[in-house]
């Protein structure tokens, strides 16, 4: 059981109860948990932590969601349940208090050195799916799983560090620099916080409303610190900041493509923290929409634009450039109209109004909306730039995707690409293809000068007549006949997509489940893969279809068909019906195989392997010949379409190996991936993961060493690794510790099968098969494992 160290704070809900509780339980005594803390610092709101988790090798900043129903969403914006909620991804705030409390433990205890504070998000709930896409997804967790995370050190890329020696140092200056979170809502003057939109150090945003007024609407309030500690200048700097939106939308005056906002008021219980009133809508930001399903049509998205544009239009006749312009920083508000907001960074030509500087890097914010003339601090900002960061979100809503990541790339590639029909296919009209490529050109002066000259021509190419904008059209009469309800779980003799009976459920999943069905046209069953989510489910289906449709090996499960349920959308898979035992259960001391039966089935498995790995013994010989200048014209061509081919399961575990009368079959390519496109993502199951999984990237050592941990829980009914962490720093257990009678050499192979260091263990599926049948047969001094038959 974990260490609990509770200084006085309370949970917000019962979900923060319930996570803690579970974390306590299920970590060992090594770990230590502190719940319901805050740090305070003078001139800023609160940081507040849900739990700090200091483990043995990093610590972990871990922010607790009750949100129940199920997740879907991207590094931006999360929707949530059944009637698709959207929240921002907490994951940005909570690496921000990530780095906080590093910053702070670092000042504290400087003896420690290098350790890693890593911020995770956790989900107090178990049942609905978690379909998070992005970079954060690795960090986000159901609780359920929370403690396998948290438990993995392999998990942290390269920064796993031995705290154990500093436990006692870490929890008392955690002690200093933490206190029990305030009870009760926080509050700003009159007005009560009800959720948190983003924590930065120089700026917050939450939704809150005001105490005095019944049914009182949500509103945004922006709450700035102020350091009073700076010197004269930076301090007349940072007001600068602070007063900047403010100054900014008095000076523009009132519009409908602005926000409107409240005066500058300082909190009555910190004169170091001001705070603004805004409007807010509940349909979010330009973001959220751009995440959502709901696709949007050409007119609408030239609506937007319009919108964009006119704010900009009363913007720039006021002399206020923005600098800031993307997605996050246009609200939608009630009536769908674009409304522009965040003016912190505005350029202000008025009398006595400073320059506020450069805009400062933020890692969680994209880059890709920044004209690159604003990487230039001597150059004066002109409309162009907002001009440019238009162009980019036009780009954007009309392929899917920016065009650079960044402003250094757009400087460097100094080309806007042939605009939008480059990458996203010729059913964007012309003229406005031009326009957009036009707004994004590098060159400032190559673009239009001015906001009205983009909302004429926007307004002008969505009256044009085209084949390409077409009206809404009017809501068509239902149909006489009622569509029936898709059940969420398939019974008995149901059918699904008109044609498979289902038989049984055989499996259930996070992400899906499976059939076993009847196809009455062809007399067959199979398994039916059906995935749980309509949208983020496509990816996982695209990457099995791609996996398994051309394999075809006697010890994998063949792919048949796919398709699209209707009207939910959710895809499905159609496969081999692989009827059989997994092997799991056969890997515990009390019920195992023959020795000679668990050697047998890994045999199959790593011809499988062989058969869909790249070949890497093949590869390693021609690069020797390649550096040692000795290869030829073929022998190089051959090389390099080596490194195209090969496929990589990434999930083998003995749930994943079935075992028939007539052998091995490998199923479940759902995370498999191509060699040539295996990258560094973190996926599998932790027991039979490399520890450098993640970090480094995917290849074949990774399924060998997963199919040693197999053949050595067959043998032994044990992971070799204490507590199933494997680890390079400690070696494998000797399996004649729990198997007495195993011959050394064998032994040897299965030591070598499941050791981490990548000069000891296996390269290759052929050279591990070539070890094992080299022993012919001869595995143990006297065979004295109790046999479990197949048929039991």
């Amino acid at each position: 059981m974990a260490k609990l160290l509770n200084w006085g704070g309370q949970p917000v809900n019962d979900g923060e109860r319930l996570v803690i509780n579970h974390l306590q339980q299920q970590l060992p005594d090594t770990y230590t948990l502190v719940p319901n803390v805050e740090i305070q610092e003078k001139g800023r709101p609160p940081y507040d932590y849900d739990c700090i988790v200091l483990a043995p090798h990093a610590l972990y900043v871990v922010e607790i969601k009750q949100w129940r129903g199920g997740i879907e969403g991207d590094d931006y914006t999360w929707y949530i349940g059944s009637q698709r909620i959207s929240r921002p991804n907490p994951y940005g705030t909570t690496n921000n208090k990530a780095r906080v409390l590093k910053s702070r433990l670092s000042n504290q205890q400087p003896a420690i050195g290098s350790f890693w504070v890593q911020a995770v998000v956790a989900v107090a709930d178990d049942q609905g799916n978690l379909n998070v896409r992005g970079n954060s997804r690795d960090w986000v967790r159901q609780y359920t799983d929370l403690p396998a995370l948290l438990l993995n050190s392999a998990v942290i890329p390269d920064h796993a560090n031995n705290l154990r020696p500093h436990r006692g140092p870490i929890e008392n200056s955690l002690r200093d620099i933490c206190q029990g979170r305030q009870v009760g809502p926080r509050r700003f003057g009159p007005y009560i916080v009800k959720e948190t939109l983003f924590r930065r150090d120089d700026i917050s945003e939450y939704l809150a409303q005001h105490e005095l007024q019944r049914e009182a609407r949500t509103v945004r309030l922006r709450v700035f610190s102020y350091n009073p500690y700076l010197s004269d200048d930076q301090r007349a700097r940072q007001m600068e900041i602070i007063r900047r939106e403010v100054e900014s939308l008095q000076k523009i005056g009132g519009h409908s493509n602005l926000i409107t906002s409240s005066d500058l008021f300082q909190d009555t219980n910190d004169p170091n923290l001001f705070f603004t009133v805004t409007d807010w809508s509940d349909t979010g930001s330009l973001r959220n929409l751009l995440a959502s399903d709901t696709p949007l049509s050409l007119s609408r998205k030239l609506e937007l634009a319009q919108g964009i544009a006119a704010g900009l239009k009363a913007a720039h006749e006021a002399g206020v450039i923005h600098r800031d312009i993307r997605p996050e920083n246009i609200l939608i508000g009630p009536n769908g109209q674009p409304r522009l907001m965040n003016f912190d960074h505005a350029r202000l030509t008025m009398p006595g109004a400073m320059t506020v500087g450069p805009i400062k890097h933020d890692p969680d914010v994209s880059r890709a909306y920044m004209a690159p003339e604003l990487l230039n601090i001597s150059m004066t900002p002109s409309p162009a730039a907002d001009i440019y960061s238009l162009g980019c979100i036009l780009f954007e809503m009309l392929t899917g995707s920016v065009l650079y990541d960044s402003p250094e790339d757009a400087r460097d590639q100094n080309t806007s690409a042939g605009g939008p029909i480059a990458l996203h296919g010729s059913d964007i009209p012309e003229r406005l293809n031009t326009l957009v490529s036009r707004m994004m050109k590098p060159d400032a002066s190559q673009r239009p000068q001015t906001a009205q000259e983009v909302w004429e021509e926007t307004r002008a190419i969505s009256q044009a007549p085209s084949a390409t904008i077409e009206p809404e059209a009017s809501p068509a009469a239902p149909p006489d006949e009622t569509i029936e309800d898709e059940p969420d779980i398939f019974e008995r003799d149901n059918i699904i997509d008109e044609k498979y009976q289902v038989i049984k459920m055989i499996a259930a999943g996070g992400f899906s489940q499976v059939y076993r069905v009847f196809d009455h046209v062809i007399e067959k069953e199979f398994a039916l893969k059906l995935f749980k989510n309509p949208s983020g489910s496509l990816d996982y289906l695209r990457q099995e279809i791609r996996a398994m449709f051309d394999l075809d090996h006697p010890h994998i499960a063949r792919a048949y068909n796919w398709g699209i349920l209707r009207p939910s959308g959710r895809p499905y898979l159609v496969s081999e019906f692989v009827e059989g035992i997994e092997l799991s259960k056969f890997t515990t001391p009390e019920k195992r195989l023959s020795v000679r039966e668990a050697v047998d089935a890994v045999l199959s498995l790593l011809a499988a392997l062989e058969h869909i790995h790249p070949q890497v013994d093949r590869i390693e010989e021609l690069r020797i010949k390649k550096e040692a200048g000795e290869i030829s014209q073929t022998e190089y061509e051959e090389f390099g379409q080596l490194q195209h081919e090969g496929l990589l399961h990434r999930d083998i575990k003995p749930a994943n190996l079935i075992l028939t009368p007539n052998g091995l079959k490998l199923v479940d390519f759902n995370i498999a991936a191509r060699y040539s496109e295996a990258s560094r993502t973190q996926a599998g199951t932790p027991p039979y993961m490399l520890p450098e999984t993640g970090i480094m990237r995917w290849d074949t050592d990774a399924d060998l060493f997963a199919t040693g941990v197999v053949l050595y829980e067959l043998i032994t009914g044990h992971h070799p690794y204490p507590e199933r962490q494997p680890s390079i720093e400690t070696p494998p257990t000797d399996p004649r510790e729990y198997q007495t009678d195993l011959h050394p050499d064998f032994a040897g192979v299965l030591l070598k099968a499941v050791s981490c260091n990548p000069e000891v263990r296996y390269h290759s599926a052929r050279r591990l098969r070539l070890d094992l049948e080299a022993l012919d047969g001869v595995y143990l001094y006297a065979a004295t494992t109790t046999i479990v038959p197949l048929q039991n």
